[in-house]
């Protein structure tokens, strides 16, 4: 992973971009590693959190754009769950 961290920081991308691209690898990473035990529990345990960006933060369609993105991107299928500020329900 350090080297794709080399990566990322030797690219020309502005701020918002190499965090994105850096929470990314981070999340991957995780996912990756608790996958054997999302597949034991059938989908119970084994879930990763990523923050998207909290400059977002009251914009529902751009963070839930962000989290689809990530969502889009990641080595196995993953679960995007948003929950309203108002609602407090999961959506997606």
């Amino acid at each position: 992973m350090g080297q794709q961290f080399k990566d990322i920081f030797s690219e020309k991308l502005d701020k918002e971009q190499r965090a994105e691209e850096l929470i990314q690898l981070v999340v991957t990473n995780a996912a990756n590693r608790l996958k054997s035990e999302y597949d034991r529990s059938e989908g119970t345990q084994g879930f990763v959190c990523a923050q998207v960006n909290p400059a977002y933060a009251g914009d529902r369609d751009r963070m839930y754009g962000m989290a689809k993105w990530f969502s889009n991107r990641a080595t196995w299928e993953i679960t995007r769950k948003m929950f309203c500020c108002d609602h407090d329900r999961p959506t997606g």
